[in-house]
């Protein structure tokens, strides 16, 4: 058989895409171009897993779970996971927000701000009565019952 992209006939891939119904025969180097197989693979030799250097988690257990091991292994398995993310049809590069692109003003009102200048304050100035009070409220602890 030969390759549908190259018209090679070296070690063809019958690779069927997902969502289609027909298939695609491809050779080594096409189908490692496209992201379906690996170029540093021998024919018929078991590939040689990776393994993060954090956790040991390894690339055949982060292609058979879909889930990674720890932080680090975002790191240590860059290629596979561009290779999946090209097979699904997804891109690499994340579109939504990211920490540190909100608002300063966002989610903290400027009345905590002060609270919290005005207990770091009592704190400072061993008022600890103070500093009790700020924290707790104008309303009190809820768990504190007054003499």
């Amino acid at each position: 058989m030969r390759c549908d992209v190259c018209g090679s006939s070296d070690s063809v891939f019958f690779i069927k895409p997902d969502g289609s119904d027909g298939e695609l025969r491809m050779c080594r180097s096409c189908a490692a171009a496209r992201g379906y197989a690996s170029t540093d693979e021998g024919q018929g030799a078991p590939s040689a897993s990776t393994a993060c250097p954090a956790c040991g988690w390894t690339a055949d257990r982060l292609k058979s779970s879909g889930r990674l091991g720890c932080p680090r292994c975002a790191v240590a398995f860059r290629r596979e996971i561009l290779a999946i993310l090209r097979r699904s049809g997804r891109t690499a590069s994340y579109e939504g927000r990211t920490p540190g692109t909100a608002p300063e003003d966002v989610g903290r009102p400027a009345a905590a701000d002060a609270r919290a200048g005005e207990l770091a304050e009592a704190i400072r100035d061993e008022d600890f009565e103070r500093a009790a009070a700020i924290r707790d409220g104008p309303e009190g602890s809820p768990g504190r019952q007054e003499p």
